[in-house]
């Protein structure tokens, strides 16, 4: 499975620019703190493009929606430390297509795009988490099926790989 993502130009100036911060005043570098992994799942869609009665998230395969899948990959992997899935306002499905669990929330922020969903759904984890900079949002759509925990312990693994070559740089 590869992974279709093109960072855009102004993410990249983003990082660059954070890690300059840093390299300048390495005291803002992470010092004993553990990362955490944090879920977003942006869920507002509503398959106009599909020409389905149900939002494609909403879709069963093997029995299960496709979001049920998502939450299900994230929730079975130990080291999400909480997993956030963004629905519209107005969104009928999400109450009953989703079982109450400690690590499971759901935010009614969703946006008019993609974009707008995200933003809104970190602004929101910022108000409600105490996140340190080395802590990592992993999003993923919620009408994506085939993620698994394994898929999920490799991105981990790849992010632990170059988080150490980012601060051993500065250190």
């Amino acid at each position: 499975m590869s992974v279709n993502y093109k960072p855009s130009v102004a993410h990249h100036r983003a990082n660059i620019a954070m890690t300059q911060e840093i390299q300048k005043s390495p005291s803002l570098a992470p010092k004993s703190h553990v990362s955490k992994y944090i879920a977003l799942i942006p869920a507002a869609g509503i398959g106009t493009r599909m020409a389905s009665s149900l939002p494609k998230q909403y879709l069963m395969i093997a029995g299960k929606t496709v979001l049920q899948h998502t939450v299900a990959a994230f929730l079975a992997n130990p080291t999400i430390f909480n997993t956030y899935v963004l629905v519209s306002e107005s969104d009928e499905y999400v109450d009953t297509a989703l079982e109450c669990h400690e690590k499971l929330h759901v935010l009614r922020c969703g946006g008019a795009s993609r974009q707008e969903t995200v933003e809104n759904g970190l602004r929101c984890i910022a108000q409600m988490q105490d996140l340190a900079y080395s802590d990592w949002i992993l999003v993923h759509d919620a009408a994506r099926p085939g993620l698994t925990s394994e898929l999920i312990d490799k991105l981990i693994l790849a992010i632990g790989s170059l988080h150490s070559k980012i601060f051993s740089r500065i250190s």
